[in-house]
């Protein structure tokens, strides 16, 4: 759905990708350029852009309109990104939701909330099942203004359960990942709990449980590392191809 004003509801549906390909970064449901839609009770899976410059979404969400589109109870195999959020144009009091979602197997994000332009964020992520994010983060929030509670996020051993990430570009050049409260998740085999490029105090990191998490808390760093085996560092912000092979793609290389 990529029409301006266009909304809708995608629900009940399987989608099932070409597997590993390097024709294109398939985005199994896309919501994009001004449309809005609910996406529930889908299941995505096996997307798999295989150079591995860019990458594939289960269900994506780009430059939506306002803050009417929600992503619930969907449930997301085998994609490099679960699910991503792009300029969703969320609203303090009116959350663009990510709730109750499960996402297993995600390579380099299980859920990404991102900016790309002079986007508001306001995204509430909230009661979802993230299992074995491969290369990175179980939650990337490389935006502003977000609530990350009550979520379970069990073997993000790459890098982060959850990263305030720091990286992408904000309209006014200062530094992302910042005004998100965190609170009330369970981590479970991680590197690192949380991992916040901003210092300290930048955002609320509450109360969350964590078993068997090497480092739960690492404030001023983006890339962290527990092993030798570390995939490879990426670039500061998602990009997304108007055309060519990938479209629709975001980048997980940082320089």
């Amino acid at each position: 759905m990529n029409e301006a004003a266009a909304t809708g509801e995608i629900t009940r549906n399987t989608v099932v990708g070409l597997g590993p390909t390097d024709v294109i970064a398939q985005n199994g449901i896309q919501v994009a350029y001004g449309a809005n839609a609910d996406v529930e009770t889908n299941s995505v899976s096996n997307l798999i852009y295989s150079p591995g410059t860019y990458g594939a979404a289960g269900i994506l969400l780009y430059g939506t309109d306002a803050s009417t589109s929600i992503v619930n109870h969907n449930t997301m195999n085998s994609a490099q990104y679960g699910a991503v959020l792009d300029a969703v144009n969320g609203t303090a009091g009116n959350r663009v939701q990510v709730t109750t979602n499960k996402i297993y197997n995600a390579q380099f994000a299980g859920v990404g909330l991102y900016s790309d332009g002079p986007s508001d964020d306001y995204i509430n992520v909230s009661g979802n099942n993230i299992q074995n994010t491969s290369d990175y983060d179980g939650i990337d929030a490389c935006s502003d203004n977000n609530t990350i509670t009550n979520n379970k996020v069990v073997n993000s051993s790459g890098e982060s359960a959850i990263h305030l990430d720091g990286l992408c570009a904000e309209p006014d050049n200062s530094q992302s990942g910042k005004n998100n409260t965190v609170s009330g998740n369970r981590v479970t085999n991680a590197c690192v709990g949380v991992l916040s490029g901003p210092a300290e105090g930048e955002n609320t990191v509450g109360t969350n449980k964590y078993n068997s998490v090497q480092h739960q808390i690492v404030y001023g760093q983006d890339s962290y590392s527990c092993g030798p085996h570390h995939a490879p560092a990426r670039h500061h912000a998602p990009k997304h191809s108007k055309g060519g092979p990938v479209p629709g793609a975001i980048s997980p290389v940082r320089r």
